[in-house]
């Protein structure tokens, strides 16, 4: 950084956001600010400052000289809606965050109007540790401050994107919600981290005193447990079938149990956990006294299990009895798989339950599923939980058919454009 440089730099900087390399800047971050009204392609991005761009490149070395060239208001948002502190805290520039957090006037808690996350939760959402501890040690930031967007705490975006090292910082706080719902998911911390796959994470959530094992989101009604076994992660489902709290029995708003779910996308090692814990007695945590598997008329999957898993745990529940699948004598009328309940009871105890193949799709990673609830959570705004969504291969579907249209109706030279609307 000569004198010569930094003279340079800070005739560009002055007024950078009415240069072209801020809008490139900008266009190349988040191409969806292309269509916001503040973006003037002939003056550039409106309010995207010099300030914000020494922030966004992170040049500590000349940070000082600008704020020392004129008065800046160091809180300015710009065309994102985002703060100088915002981007260096999004970035990782740790020299930049502290030289920000030096300034008597800053505000470290301010949050952008777009999705609504504070610095703090943008540095624990892209992981950066020095950052986090900065602004952990800054008077006036709030460890709990859920983003306006999807009411996600820094540590709800941690425990999702699997940053261990910032969980352990925040939770040595004391004033640190372990148990904070979010709206994205409806889910907790610990439902992220099962999620994902992050199996640190889980271990340093479970180690937490008063944590929520058993949270059933309001959305599809999965638990912490659930999500572990419909992504396949046995070493979380492990991990929380040794606590003897955690709960075999709760089941989803299909009403499906963590051992059916397991069946249901093949995950043998999964079910066989789920089903030797669930035999070992009653669930201390369920009032009723019941065992930890109660049996099922879902096709009598939780029969099939155990018969697959080498267990015969008896009938415990006589207002819900196990429903062996069909024979392959039976009646040719009645649907493949779906048991007859009026013959039920004519069928023995020890009757040989034939060896079905349970579907085996592969495990859907933790990208995928947020994809997809993301697509449902716009669809509980106009339904009720319990109605069924629109199947994701229809919509995939109705999208080619347009795309073949639009194909088949395009003209194939310019002459043949002129005709067709003439």
């Amino acid at each position: 950084m000569t004198e010569n440089v930094k003279i340079l730099a800070l005739r560009l900087l002055d007024k950078f956001d009415e240069h072209i390399s801020a809008q490139l800047i900008s266009l190349h971050y988040d191409t969806t600010l292309f269509f916001l009204p503040c973006l003037d392609s002939a003056k550039g991005p409106t309010g995207f400052t010099g300030l914000h761009g020494a922030a966004f490149l992170g040049i500590v070395e000349i940070l000082a000289a600008i704020l020392e060239m004129k008065e800046w208001d160091v809180n300015a948002k710009d065309i994102a809606f985002r703060t100088p502190l915002m981007w260096a805290a999004l970035r990782g520039h740790e020299g930049v965050v502290k030289a920000f957090l030096e300034q008597k006037d800053i505000n470290p808690d301010l949050a952008d109007h777009r999705h609504g996350k504070t610095p703090l939760s943008w540095a624990a959402r892209e992981g950066h540790e020095g950052v986090v501890r900065m602004l952990l040690d800054k008077e006036g930031v709030n460890p709990n401050g859920a983003d306006a967007e999807y009411n996600e705490s820094p540590l709800f975006l941690a425990a999702f994107f699997g940053h261990a090292g910032i969980i352990n910082m925040l939770l040595e706080r004391q004033d640190v919600n372990p148990n904070l719902v979010s709206s994205f998911l409806y889910a907790v911390p610990l439902s992220a981290a099962a999620l994902g796959g992050h199996e640190g994470i889980v271990k340093i959530l479970l180690e937490q005193e008063g944590i929520d094992l058993n949270h059933a989101d309001a959305l599809f009604g999965d638990t912490p447990l659930s999500f572990g076994v419909k992504c396949g992660h046995e070493g979380i489902v492990k991990m929380l079938l040794e606590r003897n709290d955690i709960r075999t029995d709760i089941r989803d708003l299909k009403d499906q149990t963590p051992l059916s779910l397991a069946l249901s996308r093949g995950h043998e090692g999964v079910a066989r956990m789920i089903s030797e814990r669930a035999g070992t007695g009653s669930n201390p945590s369920d009032p009723s006294g019941q065992t930890s598997l109660p049996p099922s008329v879902w096709h009598g999957e939780e029969r099939v299990a155990e018969t697959q898993l080498g267990h015969d745990h008896p009938n415990t529940n006589p207002a819900h009895p196990i429903v062996p699948s069909t024979s392959p004598s039976a009646d040719p009328n009645t649907p493949e798989g779906v048991p007859d309940y009026n013959d039920s009871a004519s069928n023995s105890a020890d009757s040989t339950i034939p060896s079905t193949e349970p579907p085996n799709p592969p495990p859907h990673p933790w990208w995928y599923l947020k994809f997809w609830y993301s697509l449902r959570i716009i669809g509980t705004l106009t339904r009720t939980p319990r109605q069924p969504t629109i199947d994701r291969h229809l919509i995939i579907a109705s999208f080619v058919c347009i795309l073949v249209f639009i194909l088949y109706i395009l003209p194939s030279s310019p002459p043949d454009v002129l005709s067709f609307y003439r």
